[in-house]
């Protein structure tokens, strides 16, 4: 017979130093130890002289010294056994401490005064330890997923509870920090930062990528999956799973649902809005006639016709992909406003509100231009419109207000 495996691994980088290690929540078991208290609050202690290993005076020199007991009266750190061992702070630090009123004073058995160090309760955190015993395994997180689905549709989902330990010690609640999860899958990722911003009122984000891998009627394990999209009318590849859970998680599910006042956005690769144009290549046998011809049919598309952008574009997903390009945030606020005689986008970022885009696939008329909405823009201000809509003129006078650039 064998031992049976009931150990995983996950493995921890840090990338720089500007990364913060949170503690963890303390138990109750853990808070029943703070049975003192005084007017800052409740307490525990810790004895000050250290134990284990690592305890003895040639460990730490500089952390073996005198301090006086409320007899007046000279104690060092004496290990069990009669050896020279040493405190756990440094004399300067001990001075600090005492002077904050922090070391209380026990007698041992012997009748030998102790001093130990006061910690409270209030903010206190655990350190997070190597091993996770109290987590439960992948069983668990398919009694998740099958809550959700109302079946087993994905293999070996990881549990929630195992997720949100990860980003209890991982992130900031406060500061919108974002979990990046390159292989997606069924969404345990997305449901564990909603569950736990619920939790603690949190603003921590996720971005959730996922190929859109084909689900085969052939392979067993995949069947259910494929036939929970088809009974849904919906693609039938992995990232539909992924987008489902989230949804189900936000709207609530199961016999009590408890919806989520939160949101996603989707996006998917494609290809750009704008044309791509072949390279005009010359070489020694290269035709003159056919390299003019080229460069004027160049010449002629980007400059007399409006076709910078492919046939059949969307102004929204050219919204976006110009965002990007200038450093926006996908979570940017869209805005479609009517000024004057032209319909605009106007695009703020949501993390540097004054930073603004306006984008306008209309030729811009001259009420427009002038309009007593575009004062007070900033200097950074970026309006995007086709070149082949705009005079000299209307280039010079826009230019006094935004920065300009074509389409």
């Amino acid at each position: 017979s064998k031992i049976g495996s009931s150990l995983d691994y996950i493995l921890v980088y840090q990338k720089t130093s500007l990364f913060n290690l949170q503690g963890l929540e303390l138990s109750d078991k853990d808070k029943a130890r703070f049975e003192d208290s005084d007017n800052k609050g409740k307490y525990s202690t810790l004895q000050l002289r250290k134990t284990g290993s690592g305890d003895r005076r040639e460990d730490r020199e500089n952390m073996f010294y005198a301090i006086k007991d409320p007899d007046g009266n000279d104690v060092f750190p004496i290990g069990p056994t009669g050896y020279e061992s040493r405190w756990r702070v440094g004399k300067k630090t001990y001075l600090e401490i005492e002077k904050e009123d922090l070391i209380v004073w026990k007698t041992n058995k012997q009748g030998i005064n102790t001093p130990y160090v006061k910690y409270y309760l209030e903010n206190r955190t655990k350190q997070v330890s190597n091993l996770w015993d109290d987590v439960d395994g992948n069983k668990k997180g398919t009694r998740e997923l099958t809550e959700i689905f109302g079946d087993k549709i994905f293999n070996n989902p990881k549990p929630v509870g195992l997720i949100k330990k990860i980003l209890k010690i991982s992130t900031d609640k406060d500061n919108k920090d974002i979990t990046l999860d390159f292989f997606a899958g069924s969404g345990t990722t997305g449901q564990s930062v909603l569950d736990l911003n619920k939790e603690d009122e949190g603003n921590r984000q996720f971005i959730l990528i996922q190929l859109p891998e084909p689900l085969s009627n052939k392979i067993k394990d995949q069947k259910l999956a494929l036939d929970f999209l088809k009974k849904l009318k919906k693609p039938t590849n992995i990232a539909e799973i992924t987008k489902e859970r989230i949804r189900r998680v936000i709207l609530g599910y199961g016999t009590s649902p408890s919806p989520i006042n939160d949101g996603f956005k989707v996006f998917k690769l494609d290809k750009s809005n704008y044309r791509v144009v072949d390279e005009i290549e010359k070489s020694e046998e290269s035709n003159n006639k056919e390299l003019i011809s080229a460069i004027r049919k160049r010449i002629q598309s980007s400059l007399i016709f409006d076709n910078s952008l492919i046939d059949g574009y969307k102004e929204l997903n050219v919204v976006y992909e110009n965002l990007i390009k200038e450093g926006f945030s996908l979570n940017s606020e869209i805005k479609k406003i009517q000024i004057e005689k032209n319909s605009l986008y106007e695009v703020s970022d949501d993390k540097e509100k004054n930073k603004l885009i306006y984008v306008c696939f209309e030729k811009l008329h001259k009420e427009t231009i002038d309009s007593k909405e575009f004062t007070n823009i900033g200097e950074d201000t970026l309006l995007i419109c086709f070149d082949i809509h705009l005079t000299d003129s209307d280039k010079a006078n826009l230019s006094k207000t935004f920065k300009i650039k074509t389409m």
